[in-house]
């Protein structure tokens, strides 16, 4: 619909918690994205990246979403717009741990 080239091998769905950072499918993406093998992330809303369990964990969150942006690869959400820079890190950030609370 947007014109995008999608790579099939970066399709992935994870049945694993989201609250942690080390589940397979997350590794697959970040590899890709280091490796250049994506430059776009597409997800349905930013929690299924990473869901903060705890208060301290929100910051991982940013790093994550910070990761893939310093490896080149852009971050979009289906049902949420994602305003760019840091001001859109914070409301992500917001978003997430607003959701557990």
């Amino acid at each position: 619909k947007e014109g995008y080239e999608i790579n099939n091998d970066f399709i992935l769905t994870e049945s694993l918690s989201g609250t942690s950072l080390d589940r397979p499918m997350l590794n697959k993406l970040k590899d890709g994205a280091r490796e250049k093998k994506i430059n776009m992330l597409i997800a349905l809303v930013p929690d299924r990246l990473f869901r903060p369990k705890e208060k301290r964990d929100s910051l991982n969150y940013l790093n994550l979403i910070a990761d893939f942006l310093d490896y080149g690869c852009e971050v979009k959400f289906v049902k949420s717009s994602r305003v760019g820079g840091d001001f859109g890190g914070l409301i992500d950030h917001l978003h997430s741990i607003s959701e557990n609370y």
